[in-house]
């Protein structure tokens, strides 16, 4: 007797993220990107930022993201995030945690 799974294999379905739900769960992914920005900015083989996989910061913040020629060093002083900074990275959180099709 054979085993069914359910419907089609082949129906690509759509599913919710609840990342824009919480608003807890917003503080913690928005510490979670700004650490691992820091971490990468560090690393040898960093070349500098993509600016369409970042928040759209204003132009004249220290968090948008600048053409380097190469990592910075270790000892460097953190980006300093101002509020409306911080409000750009929940936006952009809420916008890429939307609908997804999953990859398989």
């Amino acid at each position: 007797m054979p085993v069914r799974v359910g419907l089609s294999s082949h129906i690509c379905r759509a599913f919710y993220t609840p990342l824009s739900v919480s608003p807890s769960d917003l503080q913690l992914f928005s510490m979670g990107y700004k650490k691992i920005r820091e971490l990468f900015r560090r690393m040898a083989c960093f070349r500098g930022e993509v600016a369409s996989d970042h928040p759209q910061f204003p132009e004249d913040s220290a968090a948008s993201c600048k053409k380097k020629e190469g990592p910075i060093p270790i000892d460097a002083p953190d980006i300093v995030y101002t509020p409306e900074d911080d409000k750009a990275i929940e936006e952009y959180i809420r916008n890429r945690g939307k609908w997804q099709r999953p990859r398989l």
